[in-house]
């Protein structure tokens, strides 16, 4: 298959479709909490939230759904149900100052506006979001503009901004979520239309890769391995398109690169789709996409003890460049060290050292845990010295009323270890158990030294019920 045809067939599946059918009438209801319902067919297609977010939760008419009564909680990064875009730009303009959402009186699509502003007031963004059925594929698709303009007395100098952020379910959530993850890797296509693949896996972050990426009108992001694959296609554009991924959640931030000040007056526009891929139509963007380099310099600075679920013998680094939801404890060579052996049953192991009378932690990065689950966490450790060195988990859990804050939940650790006399001790976490209402409840996995001494971990039991 030539490149040529490829390009063409790709952009076939990414350009503007033939419109919105007339086929389903849709409709819009309140719901809980200051949301919005869409609702088609009997079945509610999608949500809105007063802070800024829609939560697309059906791919097309044919697709199995309900229709919700209630919701328990606000879409947030954390708490997910189908797609998560936005209706303000993040971090430049994320103050809402009002949501509409309203049925034209042909019913076939819904149109919902987002007001925002930055918290000076020296921004105003709006977004317009139409949702429809493709004509060319059946699917429901959103067609979206996005506009910034500048509301203060100065030009306002913003060399790179996010318009969107776009995050499908199950996506993230890091590896107490390895399980239930949906797609493996964000493609990303440039100026010259080549595509770029990004595997998911959370050690390395992409941004020194992805950033020298050149992008234009026409380009593209998405997130594909499923059946069917999530793509943002850009269609029109003040400075010049780009993407960012986040190492966590892979949400996929769209950017713009800026190029002059926003001056009094004037205004920026971004019109870009957000729609479905079936396997078919992915198959040629993967097996055109050139796999992102990785350097034996990006394995040597982000080579770190893999920890997944099951028993971890911290013989082995993880993975950065393939797929792989492992997280990694990253030594750092002055107080926190590595080594591939040295454990019981040729085990590897990691070292705390400390020569202070406080807190020596090591952290790997945060893992969301699924709702209605157990978690059990045992393992080995040692300790010579005056310190005590146990294990402990750090929970939390974002809410958005009365106002947007973080709950830190009880610590769960082991108990303190002292001078085992060179001895590796077994030790035992409580179980950290989430009811099914749970749904974004993150953790923190640390080993602490606390005190003078050394103290070691060989092997680590992640069990996940």
């Amino acid at each position: 298959m030539s490149s040529r045809w490829i390009n063409m067939l790709a952009f076939s599946f990414l350009a503007t479709g033939s419109g919105f059918c007339k086929e389903m009438a849709f409709s819009v209801r309140d719901l809980n909490l200051g949301c919005r319902a869409i609702d088609a067919g009997g079945k509610t297609v999608a949500f809105v939230t007063p802070q800024g977010y829609v939560d697309w939760l059906l791919r097309s008419p044919q697709e199995p759904g309900e229709r919700l009564a209630a919701i328990d909680k606000e879409t947030h990064l954390g708490n997910v149900r189908g797609l998560k875009f936005n209706l303000h730009l993040p971090g430049f303009c994320d103050q809402m100052a009002g949501v509409r959402v309203e049925v034209p009186e042909s019913g076939d699509r819904v149109v919902v506006v987002g007001q925002s502003a930055s918290a000076d007031g020296r921004l105003r963004g709006e977004c317009r979001a139409e949702l429809g059925i493709d004509a060319a594929t059946g699917r429901y698709a959103w067609q979206l503009e996005t506009k910034l303009a500048c509301a203060g007395a100065a030009p306002v100098v913003l060399p790179s901004l996010e318009y969107n952020n776009v995050l499908p379910a199950r996506v993230g959530g890091r590896f107490l979520w390895a399980r239930q993850k949906a797609f493996d890797r964000t493609l990303v296509s440039d100026r010259d239309g080549a595509v770029w693949e990004f595997p998911h896996q959370h050690v390395m972050h992409y941004g020194p890769k992805i950033d020298p990426l050149r992008g234009a009108v026409g380009a593209w992001g998405g997130f594909f391995g499923e059946e069917f694959n999530p793509v943002v296609s850009v269609e029109a554009s003040t400075g010049e398109p780009a993407w960012a991924i986040c190492d966590a959640y892979y949400d996929l931030h769209c950017l713009s690169r800026q190029t002059q000040p926003l001056t009094p007056g004037t205004e920026w526009a971004w019109r870009y789709r957000i729609h479905w891929l079936d396997a078919a139509q992915a198959k040629p963007l993967q097996e055109k996409a050139r796999r992102v380099t990785v350097t034996d310099e990006d394995r040597k600075l982000h080579r770190g003890a893999r920890l997944a679920l099951g028993f971890n013998d911290f013989r082995g680094p993880a993975r950065i460049d393939a797929v792989d939801e492992a997280s990694a404890f990253i030594p750092d060579g002055k107080s926190r060290f590595w080594e591939t052996s040295g454990g019981p049953a040729g085990n590897g192991l990691l070292r705390l050292v400390s020569t202070q009378a406080c807190e020596t932690v090591w952290t790997v990065i945060d893992s969301q845990i699924p709702p209605g689950s157990r978690l059990k966490i045992r393992g080995l450790m040692r300790i010579t010295g005056k310190g005590k060195l146990f294990f402990r988990l750090r929970p939390l859990i974002f809410h958005w009323q009365p106002q947007p804050r973080l709950e830190w939940l009880p610590v769960v650790a082991s108990q303190p270890l002292g001078d085992t006399d060179g001895k590796w001790v077994e030790f035992t976490l409580p179980d950290f158990v989430r009811t099914s209402q749970d749904r974004d409840t993150e953790i923190k996995f640390e080993l602490v030294l606390d005190g003078e001494g050394t103290g070691e971990l060989a092997g680590l039991d992640v069990e996940l019920e």
